[in-house]
């Protein structure tokens, strides 16, 4: 395929965002992605990634040319654009090319990820993003599996790499009751990230149950099943601890 006519799978594109980076922004969902948390909010993320549909797919240019629609309110209020997913990197190579084309055009850039890659396609992205939103969920890895299905090997290594090259990274945290939200992890989470230069603020997202109705419509399970979303002393629970590390904490967003 000549490179000039790859298209990228879009399954959602949100205007006007203001929790997914600073200021006002334009988020762009790619889909697909190699994770399978139990408490995916995305479930469509991974339904279309190999459709047939070409309503599905859509070029740099289509895209540049809706976002820039929106550039005034980036000027602004100190915005951009963040591409989420899925897990974006799936996507490289129209990944890359789409964080170029912002970057020539000096739109501030935010990848929201899970850091899951290998080192070598992460550091080809990196050149080309302004600030990760980077998810830090399980430390031990053997759990991770578990409620993941992948290691967090070149998830910890690729958060590494940041430090190293003094990326800006927000870090963020599902908090999942019974399965991310003991202390243990907590602490190994702040005692991984803390005295990091580059590390602005660790968000503290509580679980809440509004993707079911994501699952009913696509006929797939929700193993969440009943679980609630955490109570304010809970989730305030957490935030002190990561508090205990000097870190700028933050509930959402």
């Amino acid at each position: 395929m000549n490179k000039k006519s790859i298209k990228g799978n879009v399954f959602s594109i949100k205007k006007f965002a203001v929790h997914d980076g600073p200021g006002i922004r334009t988020t762009i969902f790619f889909s697909g992605c190699p994770l399978n948390c139990l408490w995916c909010h995305n479930p469509e993320s991974k339904c279309n990634l190999l459709s047939s549909d070409e309503n599905d797919f859509i070029s740099i240019a289509e895209l540049i040319k809706k976002v820039e629609k929106d550039s005034i309110f980036y000027d602004e209020s100190g915005g951009g654009v963040t591409i989420s997913g899925g897990e974006p990197l799936v996507q490289k190579e129209f990944l890359i090319d789409l964080l170029r084309a912002l970057t020539t055009r000096n739109i501030h850039t935010v990848l929201d990820t899970t850091g899951f890659s290998t080192t070598a396609v992460f550091k080809d992205v990196a050149k080309f993003v302004d600030l990760f939103l980077y998810d830090l969920k399980i430390m031990n890895n053997k759990k991770h599996i578990k409620y993941t299905g992948v290691s967090n090997s070149e998830i910890h290594e690729n958060f590494e790499y940041l430090t190293t090259i003094d990326k800006k990274v927000w870090v963020r945290f599902p908090m999942i009751p019974g399965i991310t939200n003991d202390t243990e992890n907590i602490r190994s989470i702040g005692l991984f990230i803390k005295n990091r230069k580059n590390i602005q603020r660790i968000s503290v997202l509580p679980y809440h149950p509004l993707a079911g109705h994501k699952y009913k419509k696509l006929n797939k399970e929700w193993e969440m099943g009943d679980l609630k979303t955490p109570e304010k002393k809970e989730i305030e629970r957490v935030c002190s601890i990561f508090e205990e590390y000097g870190l700028k904490t933050f509930i959402g967003g």
